[in-house]
């Protein structure tokens, strides 16, 4: 384990949180996307 700055570790954990809530919000918008003309029709 490589030693990082706490400040470093920190903007780490926040980045790789921002990115894995990005893909999960893409994700679900484009199965709201494809379910929403089956749901509101």
């Amino acid at each position: 384990m490589i030693r990082m700055h706490p400040t470093t570790a920190a903007w780490t954990a926040l980045h790789i949180s921002i990115t894995g809530l990005a893909t999960w919000l893409l994700v679900a918008t484009e199965a709201f996307n494809s379910a929403a003309p089956l749901l509101f029709h």
